[in-house]
């Protein structure tokens, strides 16, 4: 299960049809504005005791720090998201064998009021919600090169304070390849991020007329991860253990990042499975923290991620699982847990 519940969570508040006051916000969003000298957010010291322009207005609210006339944002953690919804093996150094499969099917469900904001410091929010059905499936094109697809087809999420959004979200397209054969074996994958989304999905805000939040569910955003992975297993294959650690090659002009995990499982009897697993991600070069302009999506975006997962094995081919990871620390993104229900099914050789 893993590569990221943790990609996004956003970009924007956008007030469309005119200038949301000050104080309206701060009621439907349950949030205030700084006081003077406090700071904002994302690291600054302005003097917030002299006004500033109602179309430029900065504030350290219970989502974080947010233009009114443009950004704020939530769009829930892509990467991490993917990683729930993706079985263990997709970060691992096995391949398929040529012309065999696999496909699942997966709901990841998030429910939080807290996040991480770009410094580091887990803070409240309004209730946020996200619920994604996703495929991921695997193809043996040779039995060393395998290609992988990972697409949400369905994302609904909403805060408490707007209305929800309905739509995909971002798809990821890959290949492994293992080049070293072993009882550890070695494979190096590469993951191409397609946007597939939608980066916009303005929705209302309840309680305050002509207010709009952005709500995407996708990113916008082009990017390739180069990974390698190693794996070994123990007791006639009853336990296995995997780690590996990737490259992301952002667009938009976002600093890259770089990501790392550890998994192990082992077979506890008759067909059930139990894995767990440790995650994270950071920038590749200190971020630019006034490019953070929500959760998991912007700049400064890093976390440490830990979870389990039980699979069962009804048939020599099909499985069911239920999983939940959370956050251990963070900036810029959700600090709440996600729960993962899914059904495989492995196919040909």
């Amino acid at each position: 299960m893993i590569d990221g519940i943790l990609k996004s969570l956003s970009r924007s508040l956008a007030s469309g049809r005119g200038t949301v006051c000050a104080a309206r916000f701060e009621r439907a969003h349950k949030c205030r504005f700084p006081s003077p000298r406090r700071r904002t957010g994302v690291g600054d010291e302005r003097d917030h005791s002299k006004p500033l322009p109602a179309r430029n207005l900065t504030f350290a609210g219970s989502l974080g720090s947010v233009s009114s006339r443009a950004w704020l944002g939530v769009l829930t953690a892509f990467s991490l998201m993917s990683c729930l919804a993706n079985p263990a093996h997709s970060q691992s150094a096995w391949t398929r064998n040529k012309n065999s499969g696999f496909a699942r099917l997966g709901i990841t469900t998030l429910n939080t009021s807290s996040f991480y904001t770009p410094m580091g410091k887990k803070i409240n929010s309004a209730s946020y919600n996200d619920v994604t059905a996703s495929f991921y499936g695997e193809y043996g094109i040779t039995n060393n090169l395998t290609s992988t697809l990972y697409f949400p087809f369905l994302r609904h999420h909403s805060l408490e304070t707007t209305n929800s959004v309905t739509g995909s979200g971002d798809a990821i397209v890959g290949f492994k390849y293992r080049f070293l054969r072993s009882a550890t074996p070695v494979a190096v994958a590469v993951d191409f991020g397609v946007p597939t989304g939608e980066q916009h999905g303005l929705v209302a805000i309840r309680g305050v007329p002509d207010g709009s939040f952005r709500l995407p569910t996708g990113d916008g955003e082009f990017n390739t991860r180069v990974s390698l992975y190693a794996s070994r297993a123990f007791r006639e294959g009853n336990t296995f253990l995997s780690g590996g650690g990737g490259y992301n090659f952002r667009t938009r002009g976002y600093t890259d990042e770089v990501s790392y995990f550890l998994n192990a499982g082992n077979h506890l009897f008759s067909g059930l499975w139990l894995s767990g697993t440790v995650m994270g991600l950071f920038p590749a070069q200190e971020p630019d923290i006034e490019r953070a302009v929500g959760f998991g999506v912007g700049e400064g975006v890093q976390y440490i991620t830990a979870g389990g997962e039980i699979q069962y094995n009804f048939t020599s081919r099909s499985s069911v699982s239920f999983g939940y990871y959370r956050p251990l620390q963070g900036r810029n993104i959700l600090a709440g847990g996600g729960f993962v229900f899914a059904v495989s099914r492995e196919f040909g050789r």
